[in-house]
């Protein structure tokens, strides 16, 4: 299938928001001390100052064949740097994570599928980099 990596429609909003959520509750969040709605406000607020960067540019991947469906995004904050990325785990593998970092040398994906990543191609792994941006 063809690699098409578009920039973010408003239609893929709610499939960013709930796969970057699960990520980190099902993965890096301690339950038992934060509650749901607590974790869900905190996410609703991070993406509010993310998406206040001047710099923060949303990326899509779908195959041409099967448009609107999102396969995998990345999230810059500039070109250089990928705060986030995320490819649905039957993707992974395919060079799609790669296609979507684009020119970026970071990473701040803090989940231990983005930290491996991160090491896998030798870019920098910074979790703190929207508090640190190098531009």
């Amino acid at each position: 299938m063809s690699l098409v990596i578009r920039p973010l429609g408003m239609h893929d909003v709610n499939f960013i928001h709930y796969s970057w959520r699960k990520s980190l509750w099902k993965n890096e969040v301690d339950q038992a001390a934060v509650p749901w709605d607590i974790f869900f406000e905190g996410m609703a607020s991070y993406w509010r100052a993310v998406d206040a960067l001047p710099g923060t540019v949303y990326t899509v991947a779908e195959f041409k064949e099967v448009p609107g469906e999102v396969i995998g995004y990345a999230v810059h904050i500039s070109p250089t740097e990928c705060l986030w990325l995320y490819v649905k785990a039957p993707y992974r593998r395919q060079g799609i994570g790669t296609a979507l970092l684009q020119n970026a040398d970071r990473l701040g994906t803090i989940t231990r599928t983005g930290k491996a990543f991160a090491k896998s191609l030798g870019l920098a792994h910074d979790p703190y980099m929207l508090f640190t941006p190098k531009h």
